[in-house]
């Protein structure tokens, strides 16, 4: 229950985290406010799509096996997004580093979709007669994660203040 706990955190946390990336993204790329949207709107849509997926297969291929599968897609999302500046460098062109942050923000929706295709029943599984109290707690995880992700954001930022110079997107 803990280890699902945490991971609701950890998906707010990169949430926000990614949330705060987007005007140094913005900045670095040229990127208009409707582009940097489109980013911000692939961390959201492909949660459904694996979390409504991965629940019908879900107790027929095995958690361990969903959660190998989530922990695959998440560096996989990664290795994309921290591909944007060598791609930009690299082409030239701002929209090879779009794509790169888009695909990456996607994945990453994709596996913390996958997550909770396996912490929702697990939960469930583990506590039969209070599902919806302990339910209620593991999801307390999420806005956790983001006033965290929240927090290393304007820490970052407080650094790059103090420091008189930006702190490169990839390191937070």
């Amino acid at each position: 229950f803990w280890a699902s706990f945490l991971t609701l955190i950890a998906g707010g946390i990169g949430f926000a985290v990614r949330g705060g990336l987007l005007g140094p993204w913005g900045q670095q790329y040229g990127f208009t406010q409707f582009e940097l949207g489109e980013i911000a709107g692939a961390g959201l849509w492909g949660f459904p799509i694996a979390i409504i997926g991965l629940s019908f297969v879900v107790d027929r291929i095995g958690y361990g096996k969903v959660m190998a599968l989530a922990f695959s897609l998440h560096v996989l999302s990664a290795v994309v997004t921290l591909a944007a500046t060598p791609v930009y460098l690299a082409v030239g062109n701002k929209y090879a580093a779009w794509w790169c942050l888009y695909v990456g923000t996607w994945i990453f929706s994709l596996a913390n979709g996958a997550c909770e295709s396996v912490i929702n029943p697990l939960t469930a599984t583990l506590f039969p007669r209070a599902k919806t109290h302990w339910l209620n707690i593991l999801h307390a995880g999420w806005p956790g994660g983001l006033i965290l992700g929240a927090v290393i954001v304007l820490g970052f930022n407080g650094l790059s203040a103090l420091l008189k110079q930006s702190i490169p997107w990839e390191l937070q």
